[in-house]
Parts: structure tokens; C-alpha cells; sequence
């Protein structure tokens, strides 16, 4: 079999042609072309008693149709070994030569991984990192929390304040009272001063009680178009009994803490972590932007369709078991929606792997066996045997491999950057979100939903 390869229009595209000699193929055509008789019936004769020479004659193209058909693929894959090629795509055949007697000639285009052209990040390169630290504030909300989730309700008879929970039945109606047939929430809880239910809905509603009915009204800008009036029937009126900031609530939430104090230092400890977490994503996210930005690397169309086919797949699973039903996804708007998101994670996927090969970044087992143990741990403990063995499943298994290695690409990485930090406190980022907020609210011209009519 003779096998040549050229590149082609693009630098991952590869043609190639392949010529298989005819005694090579002599047998496997001779036995294609007994089958075929075998099975033949022509008036005058007994099945598979039909001369070769008329069968050649009657059927001797679709034969040797059927045969090039067939060996084809056997022929691909032994070119492509023989090359030492590895096609991201299922090859294209352009050319098919065949005729009894002579060699099977084909020309197959297929597309390979492109090799990424990495900017010399080895002389150094910048980078910003953005540290964020945990402030009293975000213990003092995390310990709000934790009361709302311990605490107990009662029901009173006396007017609702603020804070107090309603169970109500909430009718939308026209301005003069009339009912909006098909705008009715049923046993909706609201607390007084919350959102919508502050400022002047909160006086509305405050003093309210069982039984009662009061008008709350939802002005344009809450809406983000008309201005909505709904009938709140009070169903029950209710108070939350939060529990004390003690000592005894520590021990009641954290097992391993003694003291408000020791509680208050884990919280704020756990915060910090889940923050260092976040920005330390962040950072790698502007790693890969540095790395794509600078670097001349394509992403095939094939690749491209693949991965976002892929991803429909994952949303469809998702969406299955969370709905119960099969989803109905446009899969041309959301391939166009992602597209870009798509190309750039393509991107950054080669430009790791061919870091991870060039330098010969491996996973270290050790790290493996930690990161398995961490995982392990984080289970109650009487669940840890069985999620140990888990892990032992190679199929498991290789998903902690790739973040270890993902982790030792990233730490060779950062080795040759100059990162510089910038500390900002929380307060800082909540106020730079909600100014990003608004700004994004302020040109956006999509309607949303009524906070109160949603999901009608």
C-alpha cells in the first residue's frame, strides 16, 4: 500500500492519498464477488449457478462499487496508522478509483489537532490578581443566616410589623378592582419590609391581620414597565423567634465549636476560603485570556461542532432530570449563542495540552491520592469507605488526574508571571457589582417579569 500525505489549505488540514496494489486486494475482491453470485438469480438459471462472465457483464460496476465501499474504511485506518496521523473528524473521501484487476486508489481530506504558536511567556509575562478579604460584615450576614435557618415561627393574632411573615393570597387587578383573570399566587409567604414589601407596601400592609385584605401596589420602576395593583388576602400573620448570638447557639450549629467567638472565626475562615477560591478561578481565567490573546492557534470547524453538540448533550441531560421530560432546545440559536464561548475554551485547550506536552507535565500520584483523601473527607464519615472505593473506579479516578494536572499546568504557569495583586475588601466588590448592575440594567431594553407574577 503506498500512502502519501500533503498539507492543505489550512496547516491542520491534511490530504491524503492511497493507492492499495491489486494482489493485494485480489482475494478479499474475489471473495466479495462469490457472495455476490451466490446470492444472484437470473431467469434460465439456478441460484448462484449464474457464469461468471455474464455476472461480470450484468453486474460487474455495482460489485466493484460495493466492494471499494466496503474496503475503504479498513484501508483508511491502516493509511492513517501508517502515517502516524490522528483526525479530530471523520476523513472526506474526494477521489474513489476502482476497477477489477487494478489497484484501489482514494484521496481522503481530514482535519488534526493545530499546534498553537504560544507567545514566549517563558521571558515573563504580567498579570493583575484580585484579592478579596473577608470583612465583619460578611460574618455578620453569614450568622443572619444561620438565625433565619434555626429559628422558630409563631402565629399572632395582633397587626403585622415589620419583619413579620405573611401567608397570603396575592390577585393582580385593574386599577378600580377589578380581578385579572389568571393572575392569582396562592400561599405565597412575604415579609414585611423585604424588597417590593418595604416603603410604602410596607405601610400597607403593616397592622394588617388574618383575615383582612389590603391593596399593595408595584410601581413602574419595580416592574421595569407598568405599574401593577394586587389585592393581598392575610391569611396567617406570623413571627420569626430568632435564636441568641451565644455560646449555646455556637455549639448548636458547629459541632466542633465551644464558644461564639470560635463560631464567628470559622465562619470568617470559611468565607475567606470560598473567596481565595474565587479569585484564584479568576486569575486562571485571565491566564487563559493572556495565553489565547497572544497566541496564533484556530479552532476547526470540526472541533467547534463537536464540542457544542457536546454541550447541548450535557444541557439536555440536565434539563432531563431536573424536568423529567425530554427538553426542547433550539439547537441553531444556542449553537450561535455559544459559539464564542466555544472557540475560546477550544483555544485554551490546545495551548494547555501542548504546554502539558512540550514541557511533559504529568500528574503526580501522590497529589492524586491527596486530592482523593480531601474528597473523601468532605462526606460524613459514614459515608467515606464507599466513596474511597469510588474513587478506584478509573473512570472517577481520571477526573481528579485531570485537576491535579490541570493544577501542575497552571503552578508551571505561574511561575513565569508577574503577578500583581490588588486587594479590595468585599464592600468594595459588592459596590463595583451593583454599579455594574445598573449600568447593565440601564441599557438593557429587555421586559422582565414581575417579581410577583413570575412563573404565572
Amino acid at each position: 500500500m503506498k500512502v502519501d500525505v500533503q498539507t492543505g489549505e489550512k496547516e491542520f488540514e491534511r490530504v491524503m492519498s492511497v493507492e492499495v496494489p491489486w494482489d493485494e486486494i485480489k482475494e478479499e475482491y474475489e471473495q466479495t464477488f462469490q457472495d455476490f453470485r451466490k446470492e444472484l438469480e437470473m431467469p434460465g438459471f439456478r441460484k448462484g449457478k449464474v457464469p461468471k462472465q455474464m455476472v461480470k457483464q450484468k453486474h460487474g460496476q455495482q460489485i466493484e462499487y460495493q466492494f471499494a465501499a466496503d474496503a475503504i474504511d479498513d484501508y483508511y485506518r491502516q493509511a492513517l496508522d501508517e502515517i502516524d496521523e490522528d483526525p479530530i473528524n471523520r476523513g472526506a473521501i474526494e477521489s474513489l478509483d476502482f476497477s477489477e484487476g487494478e489497484p484501489l486508489a482514494f484521496t481522503a481530506r481530514f482535519e488534526i489537532e493545530p499546534e498553537a504558536e504560544i507567545f514566549d511567556y517563558k521571558e515573563g509575562f504580567e498579570i493583575e490578581h484580585e484579592v478579596y478579604e473577608a470583612m465583619p460584615a460578611d460574618v455578620d450576614q453569614a450568622l443572619d443566616d444561620l438565625r433565619e435557618r434555626h429559628s422558630d415561627v409563631e402565629e399572632i393574632d395582633e397587626g403585622a410589623k415589620e419583619g413579620h411573615l405573611l401567608l397570603v393570597d396575592l390577585q393582580r387587578v385593574e386599577p378600580d378592582g377589578t380581578p385579572i383573570i389568571g393572575q392569582k399566587v396562592e400561599d405565597r409567604y412575604i415579609k414585611i419590609g423585604d424588597g417590593v414589601f418595604g416603603d410604602k407596601n410596607q405601610e400597607r400592609l403593616e397592622g394588617a391581620k388574618k383575615g383582612d385584605t389590603r391593596r399593595i401596589v408595584l410601581e413602574a420602576e419595580d416592574t421595569n414597565g407598568e405599574t401593577e395593583y394586587y389585592d393581598t388576602s392575610i391569611k396567617k400573620v406570623e413571627e420569626q423567634k430568632l435564636p441568641e448570638l451565644d455560646d449555646d447557639f455556637a455549639k448548636q450549629v458547629q459541632a466542633d465549636a465551644e464558644t461564639y467567638d470560635d463560631l464567628r472565626e470559622e465562619i470568617q475562615a470559611n468565607i475567606q476560603r470560598q473567596l481565595d477560591s474565587d479569585t484564584d478561578d479568576q486569575l486562571t481565567h485571565r491566564i487563559a485570556h493572556k495565553f489565547v490573546q497572544n497566541s496564533e492557534v484556530e479552532a476547526p470547524e470540526s472541533m467547534i461542532d463537536n464540542y457544542l453538540d457536546m454541550l447541548i448533550e450535557d444541557v439536555k441531560r440536565q434539563r432531563q432530570q431536573q424536568e423529567g421530560q425530554p427538553p426542547e432546545i433550539d439547537e441553531a440559536a444556542f449553537k450561535q449563542n455559544y459559539r464564542t464561548d466555544a472557540i475560546f475554551n477550544l483555544k485554551w485547550q490546545m495551548i494547555k495540552k501542548q504546554i502539558i506536552d512540550e514541557e511533559n507535565i504529568k500528574a503526580d500520584e501522590d497529589k492524586v491520592e491527596a486530592k482523593i483523601d480531601e474528597l473523601v473527607q468532605s462526606y460524613p464519615e459514614e459515608n467515606r469507605e464507599s466513596v474511597k472505593n469510588l474513587y478506584q473506579n478509573p473512570q472517577y479516578r481520571q477526573r481528579v488526574e485531570e485537576d491535579v494536572l490541570e493544577d501542575a499546568v497552571m503552578e508551571h504557569i505561574k511561575s513565569f508571571a508577574d503577578i500583581t495583586k490588588t486587594r479590595k475588601s468585599t464592600a468594595e466588590v459588592r459596590q463595583e457589582r451593583q454599579a455594574q448592575q445598573a449600568a447593565e440594567q440601564a441599557v438593557s431594553q429587555q421586559q422582565s417579569e414581575s417579581p410577583l407574577t413570575e412563573g404565572l
